[in-house]
């Protein structure tokens, strides 16, 4: 089948929900012809939280889901589960991030020959880091369907353009604009996604909904300006930190421009969701731009209970002055 037929046939799209992700998604959809095609938002490190048990004889789609560095056992135990003989069809894996992670957490799955990828996939994972990758899961469908020789209406190249924009962190083109405002305002709510994905599937229009969720995310920019202005404080051996005082902001965004200051960002006032509260609470996060630096295993080293991953560490509001200390030690060493 063409990628056009085999997407028609999809009835369960997987996608990760960056802006890369919703935008690819909702040109698989648009696609696919499709206007009940379901979508599902996650991430790598929360595929065992997804509803596989209630899944069965779906014709499924992975979007910008890239296999989980840290624990690649529960991508491995996600794919067996739902991709299990008699359960469910694999029909495109749409992602750049690593083709030979793949590979392995497919291994299982491999024939004889060794060729784990299924003859009817109608695209198959890429890898960004070999030479003339692409750098977006919007530019690995965009490759394969130019492969194809698919000719596809304006909309969807502007869907497929503005993801692998985003995926460069430029958000200049507006579909990208768009998306990355309305799912910043509220990080953790998916029913944004999918109404995007609904919507943007349709159309290059906009709703009134969508408009309100932009509204909001310009007025933790306009927060933002005026924190990097007023607030930003110089803690010495370029540390430098910010309390946003409870105000909103896009917490990865200000700390973007918080390294263009200083080497490492000390961001308080903010919250961060916590597993075993299941909810989210008050946290300092402490990171860097420098990937020399492991923030996160510094402050663990001296005893400091800590979260996150080696470019930021979250911790308790209590232990903000133990942690800096000893990423100031670690860094001044």
């Amino acid at each position: 089948m063409t990628i056009i037929e085999t997407l028609a046939s999809a009835d369960l799209v997987i996608a990760v929900g960056s802006v890369d992700g919703v935008l690819t998604a909702a040109a698989v959809k648009r696609l696919s012809g499709r206007p009940d095609l379901e979508v599902v938002f996650t991430q790598p490190f929360q595929v065992n939280q997804l509803p596989v048990g209630s899944w069965s004889g779906r014709r499924v789609v992975l979007v910008d889901l890239a296999v989980n560095n840290r624990e690649p056992a529960m991508t491995k135990a996600f794919i067996s589960r739902v991709f299990a003989p008699g359960m469910n069809v694999l029909l495109a894996v749409i992602d750049e991030h690593d083709a030979e992670a793949w590979a392995e957490v497919f291994s299982n799955h491999a024939s004889a020959t060794g060729d784990w990828l299924p003859q009817w996939m109608a695209v198959a994972p890429q890898s960004q880091g070999a030479e003339g990758g692409p750098d977006s899961s919007g530019e690995v469908l965009r490759r394969a369907l130019v492969a194809e020789d698919v000719v596809i209406d304006d909309h969807t190249a502007a869907l497929l353009a503005a993801a692998d924009s985003a995926d460069h962190g430029d958000f200049s083109l507006p579909l990208a604009g768009v998306v990355n405002s309305a799912v910043k305002s509220a990080i953790g709510d998916n029913r944004r996604r999918v109404h995007l994905v609904d919507l943007l599937a349709a159309g290059p229009e906009v709703d009134d909904q969508v408009r309100a969720w932009v509204d909001e995310y310009e007025e933790m920019t306009a927060n933002q300006a005026e924190l990097l202005t007023n607030a930003v404080v110089d803690l010495g051996d370029g540390i430098v930190r910010v309390d946003t005082d409870g105000r909103r902001v896009d917490s990865t965004s200000l700390l973007f421009a918080l390294y263009k200051r200083g080497r490492v960002a000390v961001l308080a006032g903010t919250s961060s969701f916590n597993k075993a509260a299941g909810r989210a609470v008050p946290v300092v996060s402490i990171a860097t731009g420098d990937r020399a630096l492991d923030v996160l295993a510094a402050i663990k080293a001296a005893g400091v209970s800590a979260g996150g991953f080696a470019q930021k560490a979250n911790v308790d509001p209590a232990d903000e002055e133990r942690a800096i200390a000893a990423f100031r030690a670690a860094l001044t060493a």
